[in-house]
């Protein structure tokens, strides 16, 4: 799947994605979609309104730091590319590359009304 070129929306005060745009009034940040380096933790699994999704937050590797990331959600197509191009250990997302400290390039994609994190790959460069 090719990236999704439209606007993204997101929470203005938390910075999170969200999953989707339940009503004109809300309060929405619209950003044009980019790419981003990141490192994500996978920290859950829930239903969106139409499908299972996996939840994910940016992940700040340095020790000492209590940083959590905006909150992400993947479509389970999306985790299939995760599981089939990268390295998952103790719920963090790498390049599948040596060494697996690596970020992964991530944007963002648009399935009917909902939004996802999208793993960047050859395929949807």
């Amino acid at each position: 799947m090719k990236p999704y070129k439209g606007q993204i929306p997101f929470n203005p005060k938390t910075g999170a994605l969200l999953a989707y745009v339940p009503y004109s009034s809300m309060d929405v940040e619209w950003r044009d979609n980019y790419k981003f380096d990141a490192i994500i933790k996978i920290t859950g699994q829930g239903r969106g309104r139409s499908s299972a999704v996996f939840f994910a937050r940016e992940f700040d590797y340095v020790p000492s730091s209590s940083y959590e990331g905006p909150r992400y959600q993947l479509f389970l197509s999306e985790m299939e590319k995760v599981i089939q191009h990268c390295v998952i250990s103790r719920g963090l997302v790498y390049a599948d590359s040596y060494p697996f400290s690596l970020p992964v390039t991530w944007t963002f994609c648009k399935k009917g009304s909902n939004y996802s994190l999208q793993l960047m790959t050859k395929e949807t460069k």
